[in-house]
């Protein structure tokens, strides 16, 4: 049985979520808390398997750093996020994404939307308490991460045309690799992570990297994420 924490400062989620965890046999709460404060203390004491936290809980100035903190404290504890924010990468923004790979370095592994109903919840629960038991390829989180990097290049596949920017016209690889990369940078992302997530080869990425920044006349990373900007291939 897998032990879980719930951290939320919305007390009715909190009783409802707990009473649903007790009606089955595979996952057990072991507590409940409503502060950062108080979270850190209950995950140091009980060493749960799975932390469930909404990252709007109001009184933690950065929730995701909470997250990093509770995992130090339990070093085998995962973090599920639980909140009002979509789990749909097609709706995310720029900004949604970077917190979300934040995230993914804070040890979350999972990312569920309240509005999907306690029985999706629960049910993602599960999934994810069995992959943190005997984990097989990537997290939960790291496949939505790995989709909406997929999707902010599908553009320059589906329409080359978005792929001249400007005199250094790119080829529609090229641009939906640039995309790709620019997008997993700008998030603190490394080449290997963004080669992973987008199910891109590591030398491949690298071969067209290298022509991209010869057509572009960019030195490193910080100013080629730039002009990726300045030409469009990032959103808003």
């Amino acid at each position: 049985m897998a032990t879980v924490v719930i951290v939320d400062d919305d007390r009715l989620v909190c009783e409802h979520l707990e009473e649903r965890l007790g009606r089955g046999q595979d996952l057990e709460c072991v507590g409940v808390a409503y502060t950062a404060d108080t979270a850190r203390e209950l995950v140091r004491r009980e060493q749960p398997d799975l932390i469930v936290l909404d990252i709007m809980l109001h009184e933690a100035t950065d929730p995701i750093e909470l997250s990093a903190q509770m995992v130090q404290l339990s070093p085998h504890s995962r973090v599920v996020v639980c909140t009002a924010w979509s789990d749909n990468v097609k709706l995310d923004s720029d900004g949604e994404f970077r917190q979300k790979v934040r995230a993914s370095h804070s040890g979350v592994v999972g990312w569920i939307s309240k509005g999907r109903g306690i029985h999706e919840i629960i049910a993602e629960l599960h999934a994810i308490a069995r992959w943190c038991a005997r984990p097989a390829g990537p997290s939960q989180l790291d496949v939505a991460l790995g989709d909406y990097l997929r999707l902010a290049g599908s553009a320059y596949t589906d329409d080359p045309f978005h792929a001249y920017q400007g005199d250094a016209r790119l080829t529609p690889t090229e641009a939906r690799i640039a995309a790709i990369v620019a997008r997993g940078l700008e998030a603190d992302m490394t080449i290997e992570e963004i080669a992973k997530g987008s199910r891109l080869v590591l030398g491949t990425i690298r071969a067209h990297m290298k022509t991209i920044y010869a057509k572009w006349g960019v030195h490193g990373q910080a100013a080629f994420v730039a002009e990726a900007r300045r030409r469009g291939l990032l959103g808003d």
